[in-house]
């Protein structure tokens, strides 16, 4: 599904680290700071292509969210350069701190390209307040927070953690377990290298890559996990064997409706108005008859309507990857025990924590999913102490588009409590 993406779209590459912000972006922070205070845009201060994707109104929308969630802006207490068009300033809100990462064009007037809220702290903050508020939340959500050790994992902070959801992007999880599965018993080394297969839809890049393309399972791990790349995902999947990944998805938990699993080429074919026929099999279909319409799918991308996955909320309840937070949980840990290194550190490559609240941990693992009407996200995380834990989120609502915004600040709220 969709990429999941944070409160305002980043568009600039990473770029070497720079001690003290350079005087253009010192000034662009301080239009960041006039918009977060007044909540009205000065679209002088934005390149054109940042607003053709994120209108000023849009922008000026997330800035009353913040202001009303978090009270008045107090100021502007730090600017962490990462290079001279690059940094993440700290805002001081009357209840909360916020981390924003900026971008700024090379040439003058130096408009911002990049805007990222990355983290909101609120002060006083607790697990059961943000659970209280997720309670708010129109549809269903559910959150857990556990500890992981040497048995399974065990929350400590939940709600409606034995909920099945859909999650979205998130089920790329169980494919990456089971690639590390293979690895670890020697079935498959991540240097084996296979045919690119069929184009999903974006997110991802691979679905543009030279048809068949020889691709490592280690590169196709890596854009499933980092990028969400939906045709990289799919290559995987069928170069394990869906009987593989369905069997790594049962060994976490058995939610009804969660097997077979789906590529993302067959959810979205399933989707489409012209294959309702085989929908409603899929939906009354038990597992062998579930199996039988995706033999009968034979899904095509030229043959899916992209305006119609990204209109209201289609078939989120029926024809989606529904999972529990808890046996997002249990994925999370059997990631952490893997005897190879390399899936952590494919989780590691996108952490999407701000890097002050990265720099928390000693390990970050990340991933993310949504479309309309779903939004998921789940950290593996380990302190500097040692202690490992699992952050797994997601809401529902089949009638309406959720807002990201709000679920990913309650999100990073979560994060900001863990191992304090």
């Amino acid at each position: 599904m969709a990429r999941f993406l944070a409160l305002l779209l980043l568009v600039v590459a990473g770029m070497a680290h720079a001690d003290t912000p350079s005087p253009a972006l010192a000034a662009r922070a301080q239009s960041v700071l006039a918009l977060l205070r007044d909540a009205k845009a000065d679209e002088t201060a934005f390149a054109p292509a940042f607003l053709a994707q994120v209108p000023a109104a849009q922008v000026e929308g997330i800035a009353k969210e913040l202001r009303t969630a978090n009270g008045p802006v107090i100021g502007l207490t730090r600017l962490d350069p990462e290079s001279a068009l690059q940094g993440v300033a700290t805002i001081d809100y009357a209840n909360a701190t916020v981390t924003v990462r900026l971008a700024i064009e090379a040439p003058e007037p130096h408009r911002l390209i990049g805007l990222l809220i990355t983290g909101v702290a609120r002060r006083g903050d607790s697990f059961d307040a943000v659970i209280g508020d997720l309670k708010k939340l129109p549809g269903t959500a559910a959150l857990i927070v556990a500890k992981l050790g040497e048995d399974k994992p065990v929350p400590f902070a939940a709600l409606n953690p034995d909920t099945p959801l859909a999650t979205g992007s998130v089920f790329k999880l169980f494919v990456l377990a089971e690639v590390a599965r293979a690895v670890e018993v020697k079935e498959r080394k991540w240097s084996d290298v296979v045919p690119l297969g069929p184009p999903s839809l974006p997110s991802g890049v691979t679905q543009s890559w030279p048809k068949e393309l020889p691709v490592t399972l280690a590169t196709l791990a890596t854009q499933m996990i980092s990028i969400s790349d939906n045709t990289a995902t799919d290559t995987l999947v069928a170069a394990l064997g869906r009987p593989k990944v369905d069997a790594m998805r049962a060994s976490v938990g058995t939610t009804p409706g969660s097997l077979p699993l789906l590529t993302t080429l067959d959810a979205f074919a399933l989707k489409m108005p012209a294959r309702d026929a085989l929908r409603k099999r899929w939906i009354a279909g038990g597992l062998s008859e579930r199996r039988q319409v995706l033999n009968e799918l034979e899904p095509v991308a030229g043959e899916i309507d992209a305006a119609a996955l990204a209109g209201p909320p289609l078939h989120i309840d029926t024809v989606e990857w529904p999972a529990t937070m808890t046996e997002i949980a249990r994925v999370l840990d059997r990631l952490r025990r893997s005897s190879d290194a390399t899936a952590l550190g494919i989780l590691g490559v996108n952490p999407s924590l701000s890097p002050t609240e990265r720099a928390r941990f000693d390990a970050v693992g990340y991933k993310g999913g949504s479309e309309t009407g779903v939004i998921a996200i789940s950290w593996l995380l380990k302190t500097r102490s040692g202690d490992w834990y699992a952050v797994a989120g997601a809401w529902n609502d089949p009638a309406n588009a959720v807002d990201g915004t709000a679920f990913s600040a309650l999100m990073a709220r979560t994060v900001a409590l863990v191992g304090k």
